[in-house]
């Protein structure tokens, strides 16, 4: 293993906080675009039904997507040209984010 200096933690923590926030902010600004007023998940609903399963399945196939495409901007070794690993890393962030809620609505269904 290569002698790397430890990271700054500090550092780290301020830096995942701004991209949290960007996320958050994100989330909120395709939620406006993207999603019905009365049903923020409509769109993973849809998909679902389109495609035969259910809308956490169909959040956890865009989830695959982005580790994919993750893994190829980072994983084999090639500079990406126009896709920002920073901004895959906050796709993924949100689409947890939006497996999360469909997941919690889900289950609120069922009890």
């Amino acid at each position: 293993m290569a002698d790397t200096k430890p990271i700054d933690w500090e550092k780290f923590l301020s830096e995942s906080r701004t991209l949290l926030d960007h996320c958050i902010d994100l989330l909120s600004k395709k939620n406006h675009d993207y999603a019905e007023v009365s049903d923020p998940f409509a769109n993973f609903k849809y998909s679902a039904q389109v495609a035969g399963t259910t809308p956490a399945q169909s959040v956890l196939m865009l989830l695959g997507m982005k580790m994919s495409r993750l893994t190829q901007l980072v994983g084999n070794g090639k500079k990406p040209m126009n896709e920002k690993v920073l901004d895959t890393m906050a796709d993924l962030i949100n689409y947890t984010l939006l497996l999360k809620g469909v997941i919690e609505e889900e289950m609120k269904d069922y009890s």
